[in-house]
């Protein structure tokens, strides 16, 4: 055996650490050793004595008066003393490296300096008491009660609503959900259904074991719930993506608010799943109540102001609902009040009296009661002589039928926690629901019912001079939502006020379901329903109605006249700090009001005690005070002041992010070699604030230390929107130097016989490479040793400490792959998952069976359906693509895909475990993770979605034999044990590329990832700079005849030049000449409509010497070609670029082909582009000059002799 000692390619000298220097900014910015090196070269030694004083001056104010500063801003300054120190010891720096190194010490210690005086946020213990009412959202304990009781007592209206529910198949506990991993709603892709279904199977299951007590219902509620939290991620689409965060969102919530008694449901499945709620659901509601996709501030239209109220009232309202739902679930009072204020209270500040003006305007955010009902208008058939048409009345039925519905469900969920929102505002919604129902069920014509002409004007619009509405649009009347009976219960069964065309609606729907019931497409399932069962009331015996009642809130010298909740109230676009109340200790005074000239009892009782009617608490807590007031009908009626303190709501989950050496990590934990620089980053789960803090001092979501020197704990704090403060912990490890074999961080590892294996001992770049001796006396940071044979032992000592590698040989001889996956073409075995991690991007993956000479290919599967895994007779990758795989990392896992179905990863689904095949997710999700175990010798292939479950033969009793299927739920005595073989691209590439020219065929597509678009395709292509919300895309401006297919959509606002646009880059193809085929399509936007090529964009193939282009001179779809000549083994580069004269906002690039043509022939060959279209290469001519410019003649371009026609 020969071993070859390779002293490392660079010199390092032995003091040069991690040098810095002073930005104008002020900043602390690392030197590279190169320019130190470069320094040195050319500047004698310089004098230390500066840098010697500063050294003492920083350790004597670390030992002396660095008490009360930030922890870690001392920890850094340390690192830059230690690094220092270093420096002088090797006592032969450059003066202007010293220089630096004085004058970056003088900044981090006043830098250290400025944090006198730190100290971190104020964290509040978690109170798991705030006030709520549980259950308490849109059914209450009350509501349960009573339902149960007039069921036992036969009560006909009842039974019938109960018997409904009981009969809906989405009210059965074995129905099935299908959680998706991101809930679609607009755009392509769309799934939203799914959630829609899965809430309303969640919430009639609760609602059967609330009101029925059968178990098998409470598991099945809590089983699709948690099938949900566990298998969703996100809520994506076009802006409808906001309708389905709302409506889905606060159904979910709903259903987990009536299930968080039950003790089937484990204490962790439950706060994880709050989690979830906030982080997928509360997240793009209040976003869309802040924001409403920018629209309120007018991003885009802003010479025509804010427009508040673009959005149509039921996008607002289903918004509000969820915030509030998910805020009682959490008992967070801030999330609570959050949500309710967008309906109590005017956001932006517009709301009037309108009874008296010509016209209303959508001036302001139309889910405010104010505007939702915009206008009441004196007429004797209103149930208070007054009725109110609706802010979408004007628009159609069927959208002011969801809005009622929606705002109805609002009131229920406040008069749950004892915030009578019916009645607020003088019983407005009474107005607005007596006139909805009278045009869609009270056989009222709509020419006869009060208007007052309504202008709605979108972002684009003028405010008061756009969609003039006359009257009332009578298009889809009469639609059946499940609702009504809430009213009635309500109006009618506590207050004893008649609603005469409610009643008539109730009627039309009631007894009434939820859904399942009603249409199966999104609109029935809008609502939870069910309001019959949990909300009808018969009517109050007369002189029985309770009394309603609002309240005052005094606080700090002022008296906010019937408002209920203090903190958290009044958000819009603006990022801020919380705007809730500070935990001060100051003095609040609840104040409860009676309707005017109502006799006061003076029978009042709060849920802290006090019996008198105002109270005065303390800004101590967040907490939801009630008080129940008795009136002298002995009727008991309730107000709730919702108070949000700063800061001791839940805190935010924050996700982080480690980067070292340009690797981004998600962990908390990291181990790196001495005086590394580290990245840290820490991402909150609802933003807004940017009120981050580390225990540095530096405020920001990152921080970055230039070179840490010993091991140390990193604090990052953030306060979200209600103030609370959550806290992340990351834990760097500093080791003195690490050990690596093969370009991965090991001290062992398997290879193939005759393998180059190389070993590399990495010391931190202040250390000579010297310092590092090998076993054979040899010096260097590397060693490699060739034709490895037998198990092999090498051995390093650095400072004093002695590390050992260890290879061991596979023995694979006795199947055929290993003879065609051998070391002499390439390949390498791979032994963990830490290589697979460290390859996955740049190698290809080959699975082989350690039982049975086969390995694994893809074919059309008749078991699992579609493309699906199978064991085969061993076959050269080269001229079988069905065995090459790539891995790709996710969430501690791996998703797999064939190269040549490279849209869809191998995914598991509907809840079979045995199912693993390819089917409708392009990118890495729960439902494709795999993990990857290494155990004696094998690989074993472990579900990531359904673990326990392992790869295995599909029918275990035929054995391991050529053309078996696989599936992914064996046991562990069944499961398949693997090797996994591994190359890289770039070789792969090539002798893939040799081959196909040698048997005429030249295409290397495949070796493109997604070169064929198609509805699945997510990955492969870059797109610099874009704004499409899209990826592969089918917009019908784009077709035509000749070509009508899937595209890589490119979109700005406006053109971009000088840039790439949609690109891939291919590495390791051997030089030759090379077409580019391609169907492109370049035009400006125009609201989807196309139709408009200008000049600028180009279909490109570029090596890094020259650049080959054509231009796109179409707005639809045509093939184009071009020809480039790559001298070496450079990387190639093709996609569509934009030029310096770009006009073109849109651009699409479809079914990409690349076609190698062959090796060049000695001598001088052509240039595939004249001079003028050559500036951007470099080019020289025969006396080794740069010429911008060629003219015709013969050039060196690459290293060769090129001629310019």
């Amino acid at each position: 055996m020969q071993r070859k000692l390779l002293v490392a390619a660079f010199f390092i000298t032995c003091h040069v650490g991690q040098m810095f220097a002073v930005s104008n900014y002020g900043d602390i910015l690392p030197l590279s050793g190169e320019d130190v090196m470069r320094q040195e070269k050319t500047e004698i030694k310089g004098d230390f004595t500066e840098l010697k004083q500063v050294v003492t001056d920083c350790r004597l104010w670390v030992q002396t008066a660095s008490a009360g500063h930030a922890v870690n801003a001392v920890a850094e300054l340390m690192d830059q003393v230690r690094l220092a120190e270093m420096l002088i010891a090797s006592n032969r720096a450059s003066q202007s490296v010293i220089d630096d190194y004085v004058s970056s010490l003088k900044l981090v210690l006043v830098k250290a300096q400025a944090t006198s005086g730190f100290s971190m946020k104020r964290v509040f213990p978690l109170v798991a008491d705030h006030g709520f009412v549980h259950p308490g959202g849109l059914v209450s304990q009350e509501d349960v009660n009573r339902a149960k009781q007039l069921l036992a007592e036969g009560d006909e209206r009842i039974t019938k609503a109960w018997n409904r529910l009981c009969a809906n198949s989405y009210a059965k506990a074995d129905v099935a959900t299908y959680p998706t991993n991101t809930v679609v709603r607009g755009g392509s892709g769309q799934n939203y259904m799914n959630a829609a279904r899965g809430a309303a199977m969640a919430y009639q299951n609760a609602l059967r074991w609330k009101i029925g007590g059968t178990k098998e219902n409470a598991e099945a509620a809590v089983r699709i719930l948690m099938a949900w939290c566990n298998g969703c991620n996100g809520v994506g689409g076009d802006t409808n993506m906001s309708l389905a965060a709302g409506i889905y969102g606060h159904e979910f919530a709903n259903a987990a608010e009536l299930m968080r008694d039950y003790e089937g449901w484990n204490k962790e499945d439950f706060e994880k799943f709050k989690k979830w709620m906030v982080r997928v659901w509360y997240n793009k509601s209040i976003d869309f109540l802040r924001r409403r996709h920018d629209t309120w501030k007018n991003q885009r239209y802003a010479n025509l102001g804010e427009r508040p109220g673009h959005y149509w009232s039921n996008w607002g309202l289903c918004n509000a609902l969820c915030v509030m739902s998910i805020g009682i679930l959490c008992d967070d009072v801030h999330m609570y009040n959050q949500g309710v204020s967008f309906y109590k209270y005017d956001h932006v500040g517009t709301f009037k009296d309108h009874s008296g003006d010509a016209f209303v305007m959508n001036d302001g955010c139309n889910e405010f009661i104010g505007n939702l009902v915009p206008v009441v208008l004196p007429d004797e058939r209103g149930p208070k002589g007054y009725l109110g048409q609706m802010q979408e009345s004007g628009r159609d039925q069927g959208h002011s039928l969801m809005a009622l519905g929606l705002a109805v469900d609002i009131c229920q969920v406040g008069f749950n926690q004892g915030d009578d929102l019916y009645a607020y505002m003088d019983d407005r919604i009474a107005a607005g629901a007596e006139f909805v129902a009278a045009m869609n069920f009270g056989g009222e014509e709509s020419s006869t019912l009060p208007w007052k002409p309504y202008d709605y004007a979108d972002c684009r619009a003028t405010l008061g001079n756009a969609w003039r509405q006359g009257g009332p649009n009578k298009s889809g009347s009469g639609e059946k939502r499940p609702y009504w009976d809430r009213l009635i219960g309500y109006y009618e069964g506590l207050r004893g006020l008649k609603m005469q065309y409610v009643e008539a609606a109730s009627a039309a729907v009631c007894p009434d379901g939820g859904g399942g019931n009603y249409s199966q497409n999104s609109g029935g399932f809008d609502h939870l329903g069910f309001s019959t069962l949990t909300s009808w009331r018969p009517v109050v015996e007369e002189g029985r109605a309770i009394v309603p009642l609002t309240g005052d809130i005094s606080y700090k010298g002022v008296t906010y006249t019937n408002q209920t909740n203090l903190g958290g109230l009044r958000y819009n676009y603006l990022s801020g700090a919380s705007k809730a109340i500070p935990a001060d200790s100051a003095d609040i005074t609840l104040m409860p009001r009676l309707p005017e000239g109502v006799e006061d009892t003076g029978e009042w009782k709060w849920n802290t005690g006090e019996t008198m009617r105002n109270i005065t608490v303390k800004a101590d807590r967040s907490y939801v005070y009630r008080v129940e007031y008795t009136a002298k009908n002995g009727a008991v009626s309730h107000q709730a002041f919702a108070i949000a303190v700063c800061g001791d709501a839940a805190p935010d989950a924050m996700n982080p992010k480690i980067t070292v050496g340009g690797e981004e990590i998600s962990d908390t934990v990291v181990t790196v070699l001495c005086a590394t620089p580290v990245t840290l980053k820490a991402s909150a789960a609802t933003g807004w604030t940017n009120d981050y803090l580390w225990d540095n001092g530096v405020k920001g979501s990152s921080v970055t230390i230039p070179s840490v020197t010993n091991s140390r704990v990193y604090t990052c704090q953030f306060a979200n929107q209600s103030g609370a403060v959550g806290e992340l912990r990351f834990h760097i490890n500093v080791v003195p130097a690490k050990q690596v074999i093969d370009g991965a961080e090991t001290d062992n590892k398997y290879v193939l016989s005759g393998s180059t294996v190389t070993f590399e001992l990495k010391v931190p770049t202040a250390q000579n490479p010297d310092s590092v001796v090998w076993d054979n006396g040899t010096t260097g940071t590397i060693c490699v040793v060739n034709d490895v044979v037998e198990d092999l032992t090498v051995s390093a000592t650095y400072l004093g400490k002695k590390y050992t590698f260890a290879v061991k040989v596979k023995d694979a001889g006795k199947y055929d792959y290993s003879k065609i996956l051998s070391a002499d073409k390439g390949y390498q075995i791979v032994t963990s998952v830490d290589e697979i991690k460290d390859l996955s991007e740049n190698n290809y993956f080959f699975l082989c069976s350690d039982e049975a000479n086969l390995m694994i290919g893809l074919q059309d599967a008749k078991l699992n359906g579609n493309k699906a895994l199978f064991f085969q007779k061993p076959s050269d990758p080269i001229s079988d693509l069905s065995v090459v795989f790539t891995l790709e990392p996710y969430n501690n896992g791996f998703a797999m895909r064939n190269i040549e179905y490279d849209d869809l990863t191998l995914q598991t689904e509907n809840n079979k475990a045995y199912m693993l095949r390819t089917n409708d997710q392009p990118v890495a999700c729960a439902w494709s993770r795999l993990l990857f175990q290494y155990n004696e010798g094998s690989w074993s292939v472990e579900n990531g979605k359904y673990t326990g479950n392992y790869l295995g033969l599909w029918n275990v009793a035929n054995g391991y034999r050529n053309g078996e299927e696989i599936a992914c739920n064996k046991m562990e005595d069944k499961r398949a044990r693997l090797q996994l073989f591994t190359i890289p691209k770039g070789k792969f590439n090539r002798m893939y590329a040799l081959e196909q020219v040698e048997d005429g065929v030249g295409d290397v597509s495949v070796l493109l990832e997604n070169d064929k678009m198609t509805k699945h395709t997510k990955t492969g292509w870059k797109r610099d700079n874009c704004s499409a919300a899209g990826y592969s895309e089918l917009p019908e401006a784009i077709q035509n005849t000749d070509h009508n297919a899937y595209g890589i959509s490119y979109w700005r606002g406006s053109a971009v030049t000088n840039s790439k646009l949609i690109y891939q880059t291919l590495v390791g193809l051997p030089e030759g000449t090379y077409t580019l085929q391609a169907y492109a399509a370049a035009t400006v936007w125009n609201n989807n409509k196309g139709n408009d090529n200008r000049s600028g964009v180009n279909l490109f193939a570029a090596t890094p010497d020259m650049v080959s282009e054509t231009p796109v001179t179409s707005a639809t779809y045509a093939l184009y070609s071009v020809d480039i000549t790559k001298y070496d083994d450079a990387d190639l580069t093709v996609g569509l670029r934009a030029g310096a004269d770009n006009q073109n906002t849109w651009a699409f690039l479809s079914d990409v082909i690349v076609r190698y043509r062959g090796r060049l022939t000695d001598g001088i060959v052509e240039h595939p582009v004249t001079g003028g279209e050559s500036s951007s290469l470099e080019i020289y001519d025969l006396q080794g000059r740069r010429v911008c410019k060629p003219s015709r003649g013969i050039y060196i371009v690459g290293r060769r002799k090129v001629v310019f026609k």
